[in-house]
């Protein structure tokens, strides 16, 4: 074997094990992204002082710390004025998370977990007015799947009256509305700035909003809620920094494809472990939901 070969071997084996380990970041991320939520309904469940908002001040509170210590290490300049289109990226993800932890608290992680993931369809129609990326065919046969998906979750609940869940799958659809405005202003504000600094002034802008509907109860919990505060916060924020790490291995398609696997997590952890409810409908929309994410992560732009 010459040199020559040698050396297109030897680069092809790291193309493999870059891929291998984007795609690991990613799958870890998504994975990391459902259990955070299942600590915080469990969390939630077995507690009488924390509530949807505390869970999210504290995965804010230790996100910001953390990427607070990375810019201040990486020497990156912080000046106290956000850039808009960062401080839009920082308000719609919070609330986006606020909304999210509330469907979570109210109803069942599988089905808050799905209607979040929705995102994606979101952006496809509001970049077509803020960004002039109008939908062509394809993306508007992804977008009605994805409609009649969702559509598939509210059909059980309507036809029993379960009103409780029909609220907890609207927080969950909402929240994956503001996030697609959140990934809307994060593409404005990431040709501009670096990760690190985006995500810390997002946790740091989600501590402020959250810590008016917090601040008495931050120093009035017992160990069992701290345990599943901690726990929550950690695997959010970790879920958060594997997610941008994987996009430096994979690119744009692969990393909206694998990350769309938390929908399938979520439908069956949820049915399998937590015991939650289940049925054809919302196994059924969650696959189409699920496919239509992976038909808009193919699409040429």
């Amino acid at each position: 074997m010459t040199k020559y070969n040698k050396k297109i071997r030897y680069l092809n084996t790291m193309q493999i094990n870059y891929l291998w380990k984007g795609i690991f970041l990613n799958i870890l991320s998504a994975f990391l992204f459902y259990f955070a939520t299942v600590m915080v309904h469990q969390g939630i469940k077995i507690s009488t002082d924390s509530d949807a908002f505390l869970y999210a001040f504290y995965r804010y509170y230790f996100g910001s710390v953390l990427f607070l210590f990375l810019v201040l290490f990486k020497k990156i300049p912080l000046k106290l004025q956000i850039p808009f289109s960062i401080l839009s990226r920082g308000v719609f993800n919070s609330i986006a998370v606020i909304l999210f932890y509330f469907s979570v608290e109210l109803g069942e992680t599988n089905r808050a977990n799905v209607l979040n993931m929705t995102y994606p369809v979101f952006v496809a129609l509001i970049s077509g007015p803020l960004l002039k990326e109008y939908p062509d065919k394809n993306t508007w046969f992804s977008l009605l799947l994805s409609f009649v998906g969702m559509s598939l979750f509210f059909i059980e609940p309507l036809t029993k009256l379960l009103h409780q869940i029909i609220f907890a799958d609207f927080l969950g659809l909402s929240s994956g509305i503001l996030a697609s405005l959140a990934i809307v202003a994060l593409r404005s504000s990431a040709k501009k700035y670096s990760s690190e600094l985006i995500l810390f002034w997002m946790f740091f802008i989600g501590v402020v909003i959250t810590l008016p509907f917090t601040y008495r109860k931050i120093f009035l919990l017992d160990k069992f809620d701290f345990f599943y505060l901690l726990a929550s916060s950690v695997m959010g924020v970790l879920g958060q920094w594997f997610l941008t790490i994987s996009y430096k291995f994979l690119d744009a398609t692969k990393g909206s494809i694998f990350s769309s696997f938390r929908i399938l997590i979520a439908l069956f952890y949820g049915a399998l472990v937590l015991k939650e409810s289940i049925n054809l409908y919302s196994i059924l929309g969650g696959i189409l939901v699920f496919i239509s994410n992976v038909f808009l992560s193919l699409r040429k732009k």
